[in-house]
């Protein structure tokens, strides 16, 4: 069985604003895998990943530390965040919820076809190749 190390940084205050973090470089609440050595506050947990989710923990991990290079607006950045989130917990479960785990990964796929399809203007060809290998591998590591 393999381990889940990530960061989880609690929800901000009431005033929050996912924008004004993602436009400063901060993080977004949320599970954060632990890819590099750079500080964030949060608490350091590591959990064991459901057999047969591996592949979909380090696709997830992939993506989001490759979001920055994204040409996502602030929320749809957060709301990336969130159901990666959602996915995250989730394989970390004796028995994960499959469901949730489809639903948060239409809502990542659908978020990042638009850049995958090169639909977005700002997307660069680094960008759009992410997209699509991302979304590709999310349906590609499903154990069911």
């Amino acid at each position: 069985m393999s381990t889940l190390e990530y960061q989880y940084c609690p929800p901000p205050e009431d005033n929050y604003t996912a924008a004004a973090d993602s436009e400063a470089g901060m993080p977004l609440p949320g599970f954060l895998p632990n890819l590099s050595p750079r500080h964030v506050s949060g608490q350091n947990r590591s959990e064991q990943i459901a057999p047969g989710y591996e592949q979909l923990a380090a696709t997830l991990a992939e993506l989001l530390a490759g979001l920055p290079s994204l040409p996502l607006d602030g929320d749809d950045e957060a709301e990336v965040r969130t159901n990666v989130g959602t996915v995250l917990a989730e394989v970390v479960e004796e028995e994960p919820n499959q469901g949730r785990i489809k639903r948060g990964l239409t809502m990542i796929k659908g978020l990042l076809s638009p850049i995958a399809t090169s639909a977005i203007e700002a997307a660069s060809e680094e960008s759009a190749e992410l997209a699509r290998t991302v979304i590709q591998d999310l349906g590609s590591s499903l154990p069911f």
